[in-house]
Parts: C-alpha cells; structure tokens; sequence
C-alpha cells in the first residue's frame, strides 16, 4: 500500500518537473522567435540604409572595393545552429538524458532498494567502508589485548627486599 502510495507520489512529482520544463521550452521559442524577427527587421532596414548609402559613395570607391562589396552582398549570412534552451535555473537530474524518473539508480545503499537499482560505485564504497571499519575493530582488540597483557605481568615470587618503590620504579623489577 504504501509502496503504491510512493509509486503515485514520483509519477505526479515527474509529471509536474515535466510540466515545468515545457513551460521554460515554450516561453524559450517565443523569446527566440521574437528576437528572430526583430533581427530580420533591423537586417532589412540595414540593407535598405547601406543600398541608399552606397549609390552616392560609388563613384569615391575604387573598382577593387566594389568587387570586394559585390561579393559580400552576394554570399548568404551564416547563421548558428540553435543551440539547447538554457533554462533560468537548473532543475535537478535535467543534466541526464533519461527523463524516466522511475528507472533511474540511486546513491542511497542503506534504501530498501534491490542490489540493481543501486549504482556500482555506491556499493563499491558501502563494501569499502565496511571493510574498514572490520580492520578498525581487528585493530582496537589487538591493542586492547596488548595493553592488557603488558600491564598485568605475573607477579615475581615475593622478595622480602623488594620495596615498593623499587617494585615501581626500577628497571631492575622490569
């Protein structure tokens, strides 16, 4: 029940992502078309300014900077291939081809998720740790163990000559 409850949550959060996209792609077309004819208008009063303006500089031209004129009138523009429609603001998971929300893996290895909807390099990494901290812990009880064993010694057979402070502090009762 709840899991369908989840399924029926990321469908409508993808469905509303997609949504928004939309609005962003369509709002783009509109700016790109409006800036089109803008430009195409300017373009045309430009070209009708320079006919207007080249008919009275002709005769101070030399031959050679008409030819160079002619050819520039001649060859198309270039123009950019359209670019993707950048958006005001990224939208996470945009970057990624695949838009099926549903099909993608996750990062979250301690999620109730089978071992195919997780990314290798997640798991790699949860193994890795895991591993790390057992050699941690093989670690901290060796040591434990060592202090251990260092700091209970059996004790020597009593000396009545054996003070305390030689006891303690000698490097012969070492």
């Amino acid at each position: 029940m709840i899991e369908d409850q989840q399924k029926v949550l990321k469908r409508q959060i993808h469905q509303r992502r997609i949504n928004i996209h939309l609005l962003f792609m369509e709002e783009d077309q509109e700016k790109q078309q409006s800036e089109e004819q803008e430009k195409a208008v300017e373009h045309s009063s430009a070209k009708e300014a320079d006919k207007t303006s080249r008919t009275g500089q002709r005769s101070s031209r030399s031959a050679l900077s008409s030819r160079n004129d002619r050819r520039s009138a001649k060859s198309p523009q270039k123009t950019d291939p359209p670019k993707e429609n950048k958006h005001p603001f990224a939208l996470y998971g945009w970057g990624e081809r695949k838009t099926d929300t549903g099909s993608q893996k996750t990062h979250n290895v301690c999620a109730s998720a089978s071992v195919n909807e997780i990314h290798e390099s997640a798991l790699r990494a949860k193994n890795r740790r895991q591993v790390e901290k057992r050699k941690l812990s093989q670690r901290r009880v060796r040591s434990a163990e060592a202090d251990k064993a260092w700091r209970i010694k059996p004790s020597p057979p009593d000396n009545p000559w054996m003070t305390e402070y030689m006891r303690c502090y000698s490097a012969r009762a070492r």
